[in-house]
């Protein structure tokens, strides 16, 4: 799930209140904007009481929490197998796929890397698997969240283009910095994504939803334009459609019991297979 699930999910745990979860939002959604998962499943699990960024950690955790289980389940945390509900339910998306496609084409719209990443059985699942995710932020907005709320992440996501236009972007880069908080992105690349999506949100971002659509718009470089926003929102919709309730409901409280107490998942930080012993 993206921006909606993660702090819907995170406010159901009632571990955060919402005006926490509004003022710390790009905290919460730190792990994206790093883009440093792996990071955070080696590091990010123990919080120390004394540590001077706990709070910061918690949001992060929480993101991660979200995360893991939705793509790894939640019987253990020391090893990531494709197990999560994503994973078990991706019916949903690879029966649409190729008419998805298709209604791109018919926008006019130039897919080429989109078609070139559905060519690989790799890149066909992370098709698959991120627009499964993106539809779910659909589902949830049927009841969340509100326009008070929009418009507080909304100001906050928008303010990175002020601070890049002003080179005054030193606070993110030293909390990434204090966390040793590394990443398999080029802080180049990081900065042209938070530019991107900063400038989306200042001019953009008109409902809450346009989030995921903009994710996944970005992530496959298909080209916005009127039509064509409106073509993937009106097909992630479709998908958020297909998901039962009970289903997904079951899923957001295993997240938010586990936000509450990850205890309840958390097995040993995940270790690649190189580091193993």
């Amino acid at each position: 799930m993206d921006l909606i699930g993660h702090i819907y999910t995170a406010r159901r745990s009632g571990l955060f209140s919402d005006t926490e979860l509004n003022n710390h939002v790009v905290e919460l959604m730190f792990p994206n904007l790093r883009h440093c998962h792996d990071w955070a499943y080696m590091h990010a699990w123990e919080i120390k009481p004394n540590d001077p960024y706990k709070d910061t950690l918690a949001f992060i955790r929480a993101h991660m929490i979200c995360d893991w289980i939705i793509h790894y389940g939640d019987a253990c945390t020391h090893n990531k197998s494709k197990v999560g509900w994503v994973y078990k339910h991706l019916n949903i998306v690879t029966t649409r796929l190729q008419s998805f496609l298709e209604g791109l084409f018919l926008q006019g719209a130039d897919c080429s890397y989109l078609e070139s990443r559905m060519g690989t059985p790799k890149g066909r699942l992370d098709i698959n698997h991120t627009l499964l995710e993106l539809a779910i932020d659909f589902y949830i907005a049927d009841f969340y969240p509100s326009q008070d709320d929009f418009k507080v992440w909304r100001k906050a996501f928008g303010k990175f283009s002020t601070d890049l236009e002003s080179n005054n972007l030193a606070s993110f880069w030293r909390l990434c910095s204090e966390l040793q908080a590394y990443s398999d992105k080029s802080d180049a690349f990081i900065e042209c994504e938070i530019y991107a999506l900063s400038h989306f949100a200042a001019h953009e971002w008109n409902k809450p939803t346009d989030y995921a659509v903009f994710t996944a718009m970005r992530k496959y470089q298909i080209p916005r334009t009127a039509e064509t926003v409106n073509y993937v929102s009106k097909f992630l919709y479709s998908l958020a459609t297909v998901i039962e309730h009970q289903d997904i409901d079951d899923l957001f409280k295993r997240i938010s019991d586990c936000i509450i107490n990850p205890n309840l998942l958390y097995s040993g930080p995940w270790q690649p297979k190189n580091l193993r012993s």
